[in-house]
C-alpha cells in the first residue's frame, strides 16, 4: 500500500486481489502527522471504486465500533477525537 496527498487530501492506494464471491478484510492503522486539539473533528472520506458493486465497511477507532455500512457511493464521516 502507498500513501501520498492528493488534492489536499491523504490518500491510501493498493490493489487486493479477491476470488470471484470471496471475502477479504482489509485494516489501515494511520497516525496523524499532526496534533489536533481535544475534542476537534476529523474528517475523513471514503470513496466507492467505480464500476464496483457496494461494499461492507467497518468503521472503528480506538478499539470502538463507530459505524458499519454498506458503501454505495462516496461517503464522509467527521470523527470525534478524544
Amino acid at each position: 500500500m502507498t500513501t501520498y496527498d492528493d488534492l489536499g487530501k491523504t490518500v491510501f492506494d493498493g490493489f487486493l486481489t479477491v476470488r470471484p464471491q470471496g471475502v477479504a478484510k482489509l485494516t489501515v492503522s494511520y497516525k496523524l502527522p499532526f496534533k489536533l486539539a481535544q475534542n476537534s473533528l476529523l474528517p475523513l472520506m471514503v470513496q466507492k471504486q467505480g464500476g464496483t458493486g457496494d461494499s461492507a465497511y467497518t468503521l472503528t477507532m480506538g478499539g470502538k465500533t463507530l459505524e458499519q455500512f454498506n458503501l454505495s457511493s462516496d461517503k464522509t464521516f467527521n470523527l470525534q477525537l478524544r
